[in-house]
């Protein structure tokens, strides 16, 4: 309070102890540019300097004068204590990017860094390092501050580091220190916690995605993870850090945290709840491009940041709802924190946008809850995010058992059915005996019928198969065209399911191995129609691209068997290849059937599209992928059917596989391509041994 009598002078700082607690001291400064030590004292004249705030902004601040930094500055504070205050210690608070020597009454009580020319000053930033004071009288005092920046303008042009002077508190010792301890503890606690909770998180997740890259959610939320847990130390390096180098780097890290983050969020999402990845990309590059624009106007950067950062925001945001609409599996799970997470955001950006800042007062109710609901936004989404993927996990593991004791039920029943199969086999068996037995005559007279009718039925079918195989193309014709090559074919009955066609149209060598649905019979009836339907296609038609061969041939089979008006199944697999000599050029395709290209001794394969030709699922407008590849001297090729790698046999009567006959066809290259048939037709043989051979055998081998 002042004295009875006093008069409150102008551009004096009047501190009450009744009312003091921490006070900015922003107002009633006095400044000059250079100067002596005298500037110091408290009864040095400076009546005549100009007034001005401490901080200096670079962006606002008028006085070009003291702009120019290339000089010491002196500060003075007129400040008149009452008798509460007197003798009593008081804390100095402030933070700067330059160095300083702080005197009261003349005295020097502080300094941070060194004050030694443009290129000998030591910066030093002492974040709001508490510093003791005692003023020994009630009355006016003055505090003076000798002060240098000389690298101001760097730091606002590169960093944006808009405050060239320094920022001021006062207030009692025991509160401040208290406080103080208080926040620093609170605060250094809850940022290293929350920094190593998010960088466990990133590489655990980034562990499960190396381990399992099919899931690429793992990798995009590890790096989402980093980012938040980086983030977090830079708020600590921010806060605590007394090395302005540090400050003046933490934008640029910043910048870097900032597009990882955008990246990664992005790319969660989509990977999510969208088949689109084209917005991911253009966002990725736009984050890329923030970045660079962060190296030439920091200025516009912080506009196009926090940009970025709502586009980013609001397409998780809407790309989530829309995954909740659609029933995604999880979906509100991750809704949950990304919707959180993005409310807020809007709200404060729209703040900022309205009001032009936001400032958020620790020390205040309100802005305590501020910084709760802040961390709480922040947080929720990562977990959010983790959740889901720790549910998605589990979800994947209780399918997966699902299906296996599904699988085992089936399993269980098929054993069952069989041995019931073979129960009921062996009680006819016995029967029969036993008729036999009694009516020897009857079965002897049947089994001549029986034979009479099976000697027609095999004259039949060997008609069939001269029929069949007047269809197919003449292997004498096909091996004057590609003189090295083979076709072993060994139809499981007298006719076969498996077909194969060879056509040649001006410079293209088309050549197609066909597997029937059935085989006998009614798979002979499949591969005349198939053989027929090519025939048209290519010959008659003048189609030659394979993929556009085999969408003419889905739409023909569908037509042909009626496939729209009842629910014949009938239809194939197939795998074709046209060869242009000249063009050194070879384009597949395939339905269920893939086409083997051996060069070099190593075996490349060229997967077929996962979709027969006709059936049930009618598709009349089933496209097919068309494969362009270039050829070489002595590639050799290889089209064919399932059935030599489905045969059963060998000494534990296992299927052969399709790894072993990959091995079979790699050691064979060594051999010209008719002692290669000669070989795969004798190890078929010897592997099915006494065996029945369970299906129609069909393989084309060429070798260019």
């Amino acid at each position: 309070m002042l004295a009875a009598g006093q008069v409150k002078k102008p551009h004096v700082t009047y501190l009450n102890g009744d009312s003091l607690i921490k006070s900015k001291l922003y107002y009633n400064w006095r400044i000059h540019v250079g100067g002596p030590m005298e500037m110091a004292n408290r009864d040095y004249n400076d009546s005549n300097w100009q007034l001005a705030e401490t901080e200096l902004n670079i962006y606002n601040d008028t006085s070009n004068n003291i702009k120019k930094f290339d000089s010491v500055i002196w500060f003075r504070l007129h400040v008149n204590i009452d008798s509460a205050l007197a003798a009593k210690p008081l804390i100095l608070t402030m933070t700067h990017l330059g160095a300083s020597e702080i005197y009261v009454d003349g005295k020097k009580v502080e300094e941070f860094g060194v004050i030694n020319g443009r290129d000998s000053s030591v910066y030093y930033d002492p974040d709001y390092l508490p510093s003791v004071i005692k003023m020994d009288s009630a009355g006016e005092h003055v505090i003076a501050v000798r002060y240098v920046n000389y690298k101001a303008y760097r730091n606002y042009k590169y960093a944006n580091k808009t405050r060239g002077g320094f920022e001021m508190y006062m207030g009692r010792t025991r509160f401040i220190l208290y406080n103080e301890r208080s926040q620093t503890v609170a605060i250094t606690f809850l940022l290293i916690l929350l920094f190593g909770i998010f960088t466990a998180l990133s590489l655990l997740h980034m562990l499960l995605y190396l381990y399992y890259k099919a899931v690429k959610s793992n990798l995009y939320f590890s790096l989402f993870s980093l980012s938040l847990g980086a983030t977090f130390l830079a708020i600590f390096l921010g806060r605590f850090a007394t090395t302005p180098g540090i400050h003046l780097c933490l934008p640029y890290v910043s910048s870097i945290i900032m597009s990882l983050a955008c990246i990664s969020l992005s790319g969660f999402s989509n990977e999510l709840f969208s088949k689109s990845k084209l917005r991911f990309r253009i966002l990725s590059l736009l984050s890329v491009a923030t970045f660079l624009y962060w190296l030439t106007d920091v200025h516009m950067y912080n506009i196009l940041g926090l940009v970025l950062i709502a586009v980013v925001t609001l397409e998780s945001v809407v790309l989530t709802i829309v995954g909740m609409f659609r029933k995604v599996r999880g979906a509100k799970i991750v809704g949950f924190g990304l919707v959180f997470f993005g409310i807020f955001f809007l709200f404060i950006a729209i703040t900022a946008i309205l009001f032009d800042n936001i400032n958020i007062d620790e020390s205040t109710v309100t802005g305590f809850l501020m910084e709760l609901l802040a961390m709480g936004a922040i947080v929720s989404m990562p977990v959010s995010m983790s959740v889901y993927l720790a549910w998605s996990f589990s979800a994947m593991n209780k399918d997966l058992k699902n299906q296996l004791e599904q699988i085992k039920e089936l399993s269980y029943k098929s054993l069952e059915q069989e041995k019931e199969k073979k129960e009921i086999l062996e009680q006819q068996n016995l029967e029969l005996e036993q008729k036999v037995s009694e009516r020897t005559q009857e079965v002897q007279h049947q089994k001549e019928l029986v034979d009479i009718k099976n000697q027609a039925i095999t004259d039949n079918l060997t008609y069939a198969r001269r029929i069949q195989s007047a269809m197919l193309p003449d292997i004498n014709l096909i091996n004057k065209t590609l003189t090295q090559s083979f076709i072993l074919y060994l139809p499981k009955d007298i006719v076969s399911g498996d077909f194969y066609s060879f056509s040649r149209r001006d410079n293209e060598i088309l050549i197609a191995a066909g597997d029937c649905t059935g085989h006998g019979v009614s798979g002979a009836f499949m591969s005349m129609i198939g053989s027929s339907l090519l025939n048209q296609i290519i010959n008659e038609k003048g189609i030659v691209q394979p993929g556009l061969i085999l969408n003419s041939l889905n739409t023909a089979v569908i037509e042909t068997l009626k496939q729209t008006q009842n629910d014949s199944n009938d239809g194939m697999d197939i795998s074709i290849c046209a060869i242009n000599l000249e063009k050194k050029e070879l384009q597949y395709a395939g339905a269920n059937r893939p086409f083997y290209m051996v060069r070099n001794n190593l075996l490349e394969i060229i997967k077929p599209d996962k979709q027969p030709i006709g059936g049930l699922q009618i598709a009349s407008e089933r496209t097919f992928t068309n494969h362009t590849m270039p050829i070489q001297k002595d590639d050799t090729l290889y089209l064919f059917t399932d059935g030599y790698a489905d045969q059963f046999g060998g000494e534990k009567g296992k299927k052969l596989m399709v790894a072993r006959f990959k091995e079979i066809l790699l050691s064979i290259q060594n051999l010209p391509m008719a002692e290669q048939m000669e070989y795969l037709h004798a190890h078929f043989e010897a592997w099915k041994g006494a065996n029945e051979q369970v299906d129609d055998v069909l393989v084309i081998g060429i070798r260019l």
